[in-house]
């Protein structure tokens, strides 16, 4: 049955570069409703703000701009709460109250790293029963918690919440309503991921002030990590983000293409809808994503683990990584697929890389269960292009080849143009 739905998002101007593909994505699924995207923001593009006004009009929906004082939660900067990592404009949502229009009693609130796969009616619809938010529990929550862990965000992942828009209007949650609470911690200093704040951004705010008003939304519909077929909206978080961000060719072979497909589909579509595609341009798309998992059917790239150094970047060759060092060693490991299986012994790995900078013993890296493998290692040139092969033998049980951090300087680029696996 069709209902009104409302829907929050927030962030800088720059975050709001996944609106667009967001916003198609939840409308895809929800067309026989009447929605309206409220974006809260302090000084959003004007690009972002025609484009989503593009994709309303499109859809036959409607798209709102909420423009923030810009010195609302400006305190922050003068507090220890990761300021950098987590900017002020994340903490917008909190102020819905204040700015959204009186006719708006409850929105639903999530983060631009989500993904819908079906109608989210049975959660907007939840009852508040005299709560602010309902989410769904975050994994270090546990009754009767401290309010340390509070401040270290221990009750709901605040990436998915139902926002109780009326009852925030009528108690006046405002910006300044948190700065007392704020204060009165400010030389308690927490630990949380080797970093020191007072709290665990908006969730351990969030969790801090409001730990009696925050309702608990336990249905496997909502889910913070990897998608399963009881998913309706997804919050791509930790290790799954590389998921998120990956492309279609990459897990065409894997069992995360229907999860993959429809982001995808969703971020191509919005690109027509607001004029940056013509119809040759998505077919020429697919026509290489099609190609490229033709041709590396054998491989597998998107990450099974968080990757805490890695960080992936758009590139025009098959995947490009630059490395953030903290000290440790960590891998790449591109798994074999299902559609793999040696019939040989020995088979010829080729890895062809360029680097963005010279690295002596870059190691190419062989994966079997639960261990990591040096198969050889070479000396690279700034910006060569280079072939690294080895052999392995498959009376071992390989499951994927890769490279690994080791030796590898902070900052530098590495693009996997190629990769190929031959029986020799």
């Amino acid at each position: 049955m069709a209902q009104k739905i409302n829907l929050v998002i927030c962030g800088d101007s720059q975050y709001f570069s996944l609106a667009p593909a967001y916003f198609v994505n939840f409308l895809n699924y929800h067309k026989v409703h009447d929605v309206t995207l409220y974006a809260l923001c302090d000084d959003l593009s004007e690009i972002y703000q025609e484009d989503l006004r593009r994709i309303a009009a499109y859809f036959g929906q409607e798209f709102v701009y909420i423009q923030i004082n810009e010195l609302d939660f400006d305190y922050l900067h003068d507090y220890k709460v990761q300021i950098e990592r987590f900017p002020k404009q994340s903490y917008y949502y909190l102020l819905v109250g204040k700015y959204l229009p009186e006719t708006v009693e409850r929105a639903l609130f999530t983060d631009l790293d989500v993904a819908f796969f079906g109608d989210v009616s049975d959660f907007y619809q939840v009852n508040f029963d005299g709560n602010f938010f309902i989410g769904k529990p975050e994994y270090n929550y546990q009754d009767n918690t401290t309010i340390e862990a509070y401040r270290q965000g221990a009750l709901v992942n605040t990436g998915v919440m139902m926002l109780n828009v009326a009852a925030l209007r009528k108690a006046g949650i405002d910006s300044a309503y948190f700065l007392p609470m704020i204060d009165n911690i400010k030389d308690d200093v927490l630990v949380r991921e080797g970093k020191e704040h007072i709290f665990f951004a908006d969730q351990g705010l969030l969790a801090y002030a409001f730990h009696d008003r925050v309702g608990i939304f336990n249905s496997p519909m909502l889910k913070h990590g990897r998608p399963d077929f009881n998913s309706k909206i997804v919050h791509f978080v930790g290790y799954v983000k590389t998921l998120f961000k990956s492309e279609m060719f990459e897990n065409i072979y894997s069992d995360n293409v229907e999860f993959i497909y429809p982001i995808q589909y969703a971020r191509i579509f919005s690109q027509v809808i607001t004029g940056k595609l013509d119809k040759f341009q998505v077919l020429e798309f697919f026509n290489q994503s099609f190609k490229n998992a033709i041709r590396h059917r054998n491989f597998i790239f998107t990450q099974e683990k968080n990757l805490n150094m890695w960080e992936r970047l758009p590139s025009k060759y098959l995947v490009s990584y630059v490395l953030h060092h903290n000290g440790g060693i960590e891998r790449l490991n591109f798994r074999f697929s299902p559609y793999f299986r040696p019939m040989a012994s020995h088979y010829q790995i080729k890895l062809l890389v360029r680097t963005s900078v010279a690295i002596q013993g870059f190691g190419l890296v062989g994966f079997t269960l639960g261990r990591a493998t040096r198969l050889t290692e070479f000396n690279l040139l700034e910006n060569e292009v280079k072939e690294l092969s080895a052999i392995i033998d498959f009376n071992e049980k390989w499951t994927g080849i890769g490279i690994s951090s080791h030796n590898v300087p902070n900052g530098a680029k590495i693009d996997i143009i190629d990769i190929a696996i031959e029986e020799v």
